[in-house]
């Protein structure tokens, strides 16, 4: 799961009347990035990816990959 682990959240505005999250984690050791809007107590995920080359060699030393 990948909010259970290391995450690494960076914010992101938009015009849409919601706050939107972009964040960094692992999904069977891969890392992927997933997009997401709080709602209350739980995330409303809208997007996910596996993480681009560039992606993955900056965040690496983070999530020990």
């Amino acid at each position: 799961m990948i909010f259970a682990g290391v995450t690494v959240d960076r914010g992101h505005s938009a015009n849409c009347g919601e706050k939107r999250i972009i964040c960094y984690g692992l999904l069977v050791g891969q890392v992927v990035v997933v997009g997401y809007t709080p709602r209350g107590a739980d995330r409303h995920v809208f997007g996910m990816r596996k993480a681009n080359e560039r992606e993955k060699a900056r965040l690496a030393p983070l999530f020990e990959v």
